[in-house]
């Protein structure tokens, strides 16, 4: 298949108001920058890249999965499963997906890189529900939650 050549570029404004999609990016206190490309349906696209070791924020969705590409380092995936909590290491070029309604959080080290893609969304793009009291059973783990995560 040929590729069709460029019509031109499409401003922020036009990206929002022709095809629902916008530019969102952040930094926070710990340094780690997040840059999103999000569609008004809830579907998106955020890379994250880490300044400092730490968990982000539990969470959990309801409409969406969300598909993990790690780039640089490493990553931890927490869920809150049957038995408790259920831990993934995940390294360069590791791929993990979490289905929908089950409790999350990403630990990363300093200097990891992310790649998060958000799809399935059916209804908005407000389909984050945050969970602190699984922010409160990580911490009460410690860091030997991540070290008992780690590949042999």
């Amino acid at each position: 298949m040929v590729t069709p050549p460029l019509a031109g570029a499409i401003s922020p404004s036009e990206a929002l108001r022709e095809h629902g999609v916008r530019t969102h990016h952040n930094r926070f206190e710990s340094g780690e920058v997040r840059f999103r490309l999000m569609s008004s349906d809830g579907n998106g696209y955020i890379l994250t890249r880490a300044s400092h070791d730490g968990w982000q924020n539990s969470h959990v969705h309801y409409r969406t999965q969300e598909t993990y590409i790690v780039e640089a380092g490493w990553m931890v995936l927490a869920v809150e499963g049957p038995r408790g909590v259920e831990t993934s290491w995940l390294g360069p070029g590791d791929i993990v997906t979490t289905p929908i309604g089950q409790v999350h959080n990403v630990y990363l080290p300093a200097a990891a890189i992310i790649h998060t893609v958000k799809h399935g969304a059916r209804g908005g793009d407000q389909d984050r529900t945050p969970v602190p009291r699984f922010d409160e059973v990580l911490a009460s783990l410690g860091p030997s939650l991540i070290e008992a995560s780690r590949r042999p």
